[in-house]
């Protein structure tokens, strides 16, 4: 079993566990997705919220959102 496989076995910690054990195998050459830790789940869960209608975008009008 790689030791990826035995480190997604555990049970998660911390946000900054997970990164420093994310970083720690990408140096190891367990994880070779580019990029950093992280960013394309991130990247992918931002866009299923986005098309599941969770977020809502409007174009910024000064009128409207403007403190002045």
């Amino acid at each position: 079993m790689s030791r990826l496989r035995k480190e997604l076995i555990r049970v998660p910690g911390s946000e900054e566990q997970n990164t420093q054990l994310a970083v720690q195998l990408r140096n190891e050459g367990e994880i070779t997705t580019p990029g950093r830790p992280f960013e394309a789940s991130d990247i992918q869960e931002i866009e299923t919220l986005i098309g599941r209608g969770v977020f809502s975008f409007e174009k910024y009008n000064r009128e409207k959102h403007g403190n002045d």
